[in-house]
């Protein structure tokens, strides 16, 4: 076991019904006590029903900060947003507000005593002038979408903690908890059901695999690394 885990630190993840959430804690359930890890879905969810886990809005900070004082987290990985496209262009104040106004609750009311980790994505970049080789953690983001441009103003808000890093992944591609969330199920389902698909043909964006992607960010969880990390390949 990494030394991390055996020093008694306390980790709250939100979002763990996320697609990319979701393998995060699968895997830290495997390496923590249930005492020391703490979940947080979404208010409409009821899965998974693990002891330490509730369902909360990130705009609900009187339960944050319950949350903060029961549980008094070390440690905060912050996977919660909405990140559907077409519902964040069709409700772009809702989107802002579970984004933005999310993460600002999540500063307010955890920086001072943990350290905390936001999953961006590489939707913070327009792909409309990538280098060659990609984007890096030196590049300005210039978003074009409502959740590009909440994931970016939600980057400025977790930039604001004195323990952070950020960490914006490609696309992840991998089984969902609900069995219909994320490109696989989608694709598998429509497919299932002889039904067409709408699938976009002038983006291109890195991909990584669910459980690759949880393992990559429980490394960089466990050290504790600063600042900004990008793995995003040229978009459009």
């Amino acid at each position: 076991m990494h030394p991390f885990f055996a020093n008694g630190s306390r980790i709250l993840v939100t979002g763990i019904t996320s697609i990319h959430g979701w393998p995060i804690y699968k895997r830290l359930k495997a390496v923590l006590h249930s005492e020391r890890l703490f979940g947080i879905r979404p208010p409409n969810m009821n899965i998974p029903g693990d002891k330490n886990v509730a369902s909360i809005c990130m705009t609900d900070r009187e339960e944050l900060e319950r949350i903060r004082d029961e549980f008094q987290p070390t440690h905060l990985l912050h996977a919660a947003g909405v990140c559907d496209l077409d519902m964040c262009e069709a409700k772009p104040l809702y989107a802002y507000d579970i984004n933005v106004n999310g993460a600002k609750n999540i500063l307010s009311v955890f920086s001072a005593s943990s350290y905390i980790m936001y999953m961006s994505a590489d939707l913070v970049f327009s792909g409309n002038n990538p280098s060659v080789l990609g984007y890096a953690e030196t590049d300005k983001p210039d978003p074009v979408s409502v959740v590009g441009k909440t994931y970016a103003l939600a980057e400025k808000e977790v930039a604001k903690a004195a323990r952070h890093s950020i960490v914006r992944l490609g696309l992840p591609m991998g089984d969902s908890i609900q069995g219909e969330k994320g490109a696989v199920d989608f694709i598998e389902g429509r497919l299932k059901r002889g039904l067409p698909m709408s699938l976009f043909h002038d983006e291109y964006r890195s991909c990584i695999d669910c459980d690759d992607l949880a393992d990559a960010v429980i490394s960089l969880f466990s050290m504790e690394v600063e600042d900004y990390f990008t793995s995003a390949a040229p978009g459009r």
